[in-house]
């Protein structure tokens, strides 16, 4: 009878401790914690599955009597930039027939990698010549040909007047720009820029397809990647027989709107700029959740520009945390759209947070019983139920300690 009762309690006690455990949909393994501070990349097959702002992410280690969340910092490893301006003094201005000249003297003796320029004249395209020297007497070539310009008119208002060059250390600075007309020359900020690389991870692309919308002078791109991932980072690659600056537009359908022709796709911003012959061609924004999207180009009245391919790329995606027992079993678990985003000390005291840590793999993707979750919360989310449970106990345990007194000789 009395270890009836006893049982009765205990199983009673670990079944209410398993309905409070949260309800996620799944979860996965977690191997071989061998430190207390580790790291797991989130891999591309589960983004679908979380939140869009990651809040369900939860790391646990179960038993039958106790539940431990472990503490973690989600790292999203995107570019960090310092921008240093530097003092200069302008030297002089000079021109002869066929070019501009104009000396920059460094007041502090520091290395540089960046230069904006800004001209009054609205619109030019010129290919200039950017030059170092320590005594004003031997030049020495930074950038050859480097293609600066600005267009103004009724549809575009678009300048590339930055020099973007290796990091030099020059006491004296020479631009030289070929113009037979002054070129309006107004300012220049120089600096060095200190840049710590994003860290991203390739997407596969399952096809793309390229259409001309000859009565709106366009060229449209219908890309379909593999996954549902966080796409960062396109990179268009493209060639003409002469050099090209054409607009270009990236979005992603984000849903449909029912007209009197029928279905009419509505599309979501993600990035733009201009396409241009003498730039990279990069296009990077805020990780968005895609599984496809398109960009335009406006073509005007130029010819199609060719298409050769198209890379897609994100930033990687790391869950940081910190395991306080490496005796014990963690699991992941994701997949609940009413989860809030923890708060957790680690938060407020980075500095306790190492540089590197080792990484840890996943396991396989399981379903979590969350029928029998959800039916057990269902249960004892009622006050009423806890208080009447609790009050069974109380008088159970009441009931056998008078027994036992009564009993005693």
């Amino acid at each position: 009878m009395n270890r009836f009762i006893v049982g009765l309690l205990l199983m009673g006690l670990s079944h209410l401790i398993y309905a409070q455990q949260p309800n996620f949909k799944y979860q996965r393994e977690i191997k071989d914690v061998k430190q207390n501070w580790s790291k797991i990349s989130i891999p591309n097959d589960l983004f679908k599955k979380l939140n869009p702002d990651f809040s369900d992410i939860r790391i646990y280690s179960f038993n039958d009597l106790d539940t431990i969340e472990v503490p973690y910092l989600l790292k999203i490893k995107d570019e960090e930039q310092s921008l240093e301006s530097v003092s200069y003094t302008s030297l002089n201005e000079s021109h002869d027939l066929a070019n501009y000249f104009y000396t920059f003297q460094i007041e502090q003796h520091v290395p540089i990698n960046e230069i904006k320029l800004t001209f009054n004249l609205a619109n030019f395209d010129w290919l200039v010549q950017w030059q170092g020297s320590n005594d004003l007497l031997k030049w020495y070539n930074i950038l050859d040909d480097y293609r600066i310009l600005s267009i103004v008119n009724g549809t575009t208002d678009y300048q590339h007047t930055q020099l973007t060059f290796p990091t030099s250390q020059y006491k004296y600075y020479q631009l030289q720009i070929p113009s037979v007309v002054n070129p309006q020359f107004s300012n220049a900020e120089i600096s060095l820029k200190k840049t710590q690389p994003a860290h991203f991870k390739p997407f596969k692309i399952q096809s793309w397809q390229v259409t001309l919308d000859k009565p709106n002078k366009e060229t449209h791109v219908a890309v379909t990647l593999d996954e549902w991932v966080p796409v960062s980072y396109i990179k268009v690659f493209a060639h003409n027989e002469i050099a090209y600056s054409r607009n270009i537009l990236i979005e992603n359908q984000s849903d449909s709107i029912k007209t009197k022709e029928g279905w009419k796709p509505f599309y979501y911003y993600l990035s733009g700029g201009i396409l241009n012959s003498s730039a990279s061609n990069e296009f990077t924004f805020d990780g968005k959740l895609l599984k496809s999207f398109r960009i335009t180009i406006q073509n005007k009245d130029n010819q199609p520009l060719q298409i050769d391919s198209i890379e897609v790329k994100g930033f990687e995606h790391e869950i940081w945390a910190r395991f306080p027992d490496l005796k014990k079993n963690y699991i992941l678990t994701y997949g609940n759209q009413n989860q809030m985003s923890p708060d957790y000390d680690l938060l407020n005291h980075p500095i306790e947070i190492p540089e590197n840590v080792p990484a840890v793999a996943l396991g396989t993707e399981k379903l979590r019983n969350t029928q029998h979750l959800s039916n057990s919360q269902a249960l004892f989310k009622n006050p009423l139920t806890l208080w009447i449970i609790l009050g069974l106990g109380i008088a159970l345990l009441g009931g056998f300690s008078y027994l036992m007194l009564k009993n005693k000789p």
